[in-house]
């Protein structure tokens, strides 16, 4: 994903310098995981151990606890977990994990300013507060991404909330920053419209050539670049680092696109096993509070897990993630939207069928762009194509299930939605089975629980 920076306005060659440093870091990470084959390395109980999958290990405990908490404003169609992947990058290079927050709101017409009555929810000012007051430190960073940007905007006009905030991060938006606050901007040649969206009055601007819109708020591209603007130097790390033999998760229960809190619920959580739909007891019941937030536990390290969602006992769906390298404060477990203008875009339009799966993908890293080499295989079968990736804004939810109930796969867009899509995918589900998902050459496997169970929500990963 190639790029140029400018510093007030001026356009510049500059270009990110962190290919050679990683091809050295990469190299030394495979001789130290041979290294660790050979030897048979054995864990510690410190925390801070390292195996074969972990040849280095950057501890939550080890992190840089004078550096200002990051605050997130998400986008349309979006929630608090868009920045998840550039929240761990900041982790693996020595970030306090829980200094990384966001705010949720209903992106169809909320605001994150405001409360609407009877609901309860916390306001940008509110949360920015929480966190100066959780860290000591008088000022945050301010990060809005899309629709976020116009509400950064409004928020920086008034003085007294500008002088929370040392630095603002400005991810694809054209308003003028008020009150003189330092602004990084960044956007894409590719951004919406095919054409730039930078703050003309930027500190600092910096344009790739061809990040789509929702990839600039999750690369690992746009992370270095915004660590080098808050930090002066380049990250150690462009890749996501292990963390304790612990990891420690938190985050919240809402619907799709309206962001509204599911307060009455509860997840099991599952280790996954070779045994499709059949795990014994859940190693933890965790349950979501009055305001649908989800305290932080902990699950080991580099392993696979199954999070079960209920709502009022009700079976919500099955949730999957990449087993996690390092504690993650943004995890997001999405309902079925509440809305009737989202459903009937959305998940309305899924076939439902004891015979087959229905599977929604995200990925952690940005959107889906098979023009970029992006491969995505279901028990060995390649399901994504350029045209069933159909918005040039970057597809980032892809709904796949059976359109016909003909027990066959077209690969055909079903439905389109502001960056979602339905696609023609049959998964069989009469026996038990599991589903072997081949992205980018990195493999998970899921059971194919039928589509009358409910959808399945799999998390692809970043690297």
């Amino acid at each position: 994903m190639h790029s140029r920076s400018s510093r007030e306005g001026a356009r510049g060659p500059g270009r990110l310098r962190v290919g050679l440093n990683d091809m050295k870091r990469n190299e030394w990470a495979r001789l130290l995981l041979l290294a660790g084959a050979l030897l048979g390395c054995n864990s510690k109980d410190d925390g801070a151990t390292t195996d074969a999958l972990c040849p280095v290990v950057v501890t939550d405990e080890s992190c840089d606890k004078t550096k200002e908490a990051f605050v997130f404003v998400h986008g349309t169609y979006g929630s608090g977990d868009n920045i998840a992947n550039i929240a761990q990058l900041f982790g693996s290079n020595g970030y306090c994990q829980d200094r990384f927050v966001a705010v949720e709101y209903n992106s169809l017409g909320g605001n994150p300013q405001e409360c609407t009555a009877g609901t309860e929810c916390e306001t940008l000012d509110e949360l920015i507060d929480r966190v100066r007051a959780d860290t000591g430190l008088d000022k945050v960073v301010l990060a809005g991404h899309s629709q976020g940007t116009s509400h950064c905007v409004s928020y920086l006009g008034d003085p007294a909330h500008a002088a929370k905030v040392s630095h603002y991060i400005n991810i694809s938006g054209t308003g003028h920053v008020p009150n003189d606050v330092d602004t990084l901007s960044i956007s894409s040649m590719n951004d919406i419209g095919d054409m730039t969206h930078h703050n003309p009055n930027a500190t600092v601007t910096h344009t790739f050539d061809t990040a789509d819109h929702f990839t600039l708020a999750a690369s690992s591209e746009s992370f270095a670049v915004i660590w080098k603007y808050l930090y002066g130097e380049d990250p150690q790390y462009t890749t996501v680092q292990c963390g304790d033999a612990m990891v420690t998760l938190e985050g919240v229960a809402e619907t799709f696109g309206t962001n509204t809190r599911q307060t009455h619920g509860h997840i099991d959580v599952f280790e996954v096993s070779d045994e499709p739909r059949d795990r014994g007891e859940p190693v933890m019941t965790i349950a979501a509070d009055s305001e649908g937030v989800i305290a932080p536990f902990q699950l080991k390290r580099n392993v696979a897990y199954e999070f079960i969602a209920y709502e009022n006992d009700v079976l919500v769906g099955h949730a999957y993630f990449p087993p996690f390298k390092r504690s993650n404060r943004l995890l997001r477990f999405l309902a079925p939207p509440d809305s009737a203008i989202v459903a009937a875009t959305t998940t309305d339009n899924v076939t439902i069928d004891p015979a087959h799966s229905a599977v929604v993908f995200r990925y952690i890293g940005g959107s889906f762009r098979p023009d970029y080499g992006h491969s995505l295989k279901l028990d060995g079968n390649e399901v994504l194509t350029d045209s069933n990736t159909p918005d040039p804004n970057g597809t980032v939810g892809m709904f796949m299930y059976d359109v016909e109930n003909d027990q066959a796969s077209s690969l055909a867009v079903d439905f389109t939605a502001p960056f979602v899509c339905g696609v023609d995918v049959y998964i069989p589900s009469t026996d038990p089975a599991m589903i072997e998902i081949t992205w980018n050459g990195q493999t998970m496997k899921v059971p194919n629980w039928p589509s009358d169970e409910g959808l399945i929500s799999v998390m692809l990963p970043s690297e």
